[in-house]
């Protein structure tokens, strides 16, 4: 049961990471400094989420 529950929850975080790097993605109309805060931003807290993903798995 202790496996599923620890499949789910990386499962459950790489999904959150995958919608924070779809947001990422710059827009067509954005505005330049815009799009570099926000995109350090995001990518910021993907890492996190890949951090948290080791630190969980392990």
């Amino acid at each position: 049961m202790r496996q599923w529950q620890q499949i789910i929850g990386v499962v459950g975080l790489l999904l959150i990471e995958v919608m924070i790097m779809l947001y990422a993605v710059p827009k067509a109309n954005a505005n330049e400094i815009d799009t570099r805060v926000w995109l350090v931003i995001d990518l910021s807290l993907a890492l996190l989420i890949s951090l948290a993903i080791l630190i969980y798995d392990f």
